[in-house]
């Protein structure tokens, strides 16, 4: 068995719990469709494709894409008026996403009350009117988003509109922010980027009046765009630099007009200790002090631990 085919759990109301085996590769057209009950499901690691409508108007409140997934297609996540958290695992390949909710109900995160975005792959969709520009293209529900370091670019649009998030963190792959990427972000108050970042597009960050602190941790000084960072206060954000890197953001055009720069020691950050939790068989979790506090084969039962920072088979993780 391969795939789960069209349909075939569609209008299950009451379905609140399934057990997908792993040789499955593909959850085909319309699978969960209307699955009310269903709020939590664990995807299979080998699965490749969910399929259009896969999982629309369910019951979903959070859901992680294995990485081996290549492919979301049209409205699979539409509807789920409970899902708050999407998380792409971190994976070296592409993952293709459907198009944007926003001007059609055919969109993957059509009337999804997002509020976490978590992505650990390159993302591939289709960035025109057509297609919505980005498929979080103003989801207003949205607070908090997270880029590891795997994936190498913020794309042109990509959070336009997003007048409810409040907390960006970019990953040391990150090289390049795209035109438009946060504007409209009026309640942006954190933003934080990687070593690696180059760029920072055409207003990029118009409309980010709200921003208070904002993490710069490359050497030099990233280039800009016109009116990329215009409408941040400079007298009201702190701008942190490493120490060793504070002159030449003082020296640089629009990153000289921040009236409050500091240095700041980016290696002891907590957004640089990975969040994902390493894939095994069996989990044990201890704390900073060396307590052992769980032993468990269920990777599903370490989201019920307090929000804190463990030590999960010998790697740091934040569990949240």
């Amino acid at each position: 068995m391969k795939s789960i085919g069209y349909s075939a759990f569609s209008d299950c109301s009451s379905l609140s719990n399934i057990n997908i085996p792993n040789g499955i590769t593909s959850i085909e057209t319309g699978t969960f469709r209307n699955c009310k009950s269903l709020a939590e499901i664990q995807l299979p690691e080998g699965l490749k494709t969910i399929g259009q409508d896969a999982f629309r108007s369910s019951g979903l409140k959070t859901i992680t894409i294995p990485k081996a997934v290549d492919e979301i297609m049209d409205g699979a996540f539409a509807n789920c008026q409970s899902l708050n958290k999407f998380i792409a695992s971190d994976g070296d390949t592409e993952l293709k996403l459907g198009r944007n909710g926003y001007n059609s109900d055919r969109g993957m995160f059509h009337e999804c009350p997002l509020k976490e975005v978590y992505i650990g792959r390159n993302l591939v969709y289709g960035t025109t009117e057509y297609y919505g520009y980005s498929p979080f293209y103003r989801n207003a529900s949205l607070e908090k988003v997270k880029f590891t370091d795997i994936p190498t670019e913020v794309f042109t649009n990509e959070f336009y509109g997003y007048t409810n998030l409040k907390e960006v963190s970019l990953g040391d792959g990150v090289k390049k922010i795209g035109d438009y990427a946060f504007s409209g972000c009026s309640s942006l108050a954190t933003f934080s980027f990687g070593a690696s970042m180059e760029t920072i597009g055409n207003e990029a960050f118009s409309d980010c009046t709200a921003m208070t602190k904002l993490y710069a941790e490359p050497t030099t000084p990233p280039t800009f765009g016109t009116q990329a960072l215009d409408d941040i206060n400079k007298w009201e954000c702190t701008l942190y630099v490493k120490g060793s890197a504070k002159a030449n953001y003082q020296a640089a055009e629009q990153w000289k007009e921040f009236f409050f720069m500091e240095d700041y020691d980016f290696t002891t950050a907590i957004d640089k200790v990975p969040a994902e939790i390493p894939q095994s068989d069996t989990y044990k979790v201890y704390s900073l002090q060396g307590s052992l506090i769980k032993v468990t084969n269920d990777k599903a039962e370490l989201s019920s631990l307090p929000t804190s920072l463990y030590i999960i088979n010998g790697k740091k993780v934040m569990v949240k």
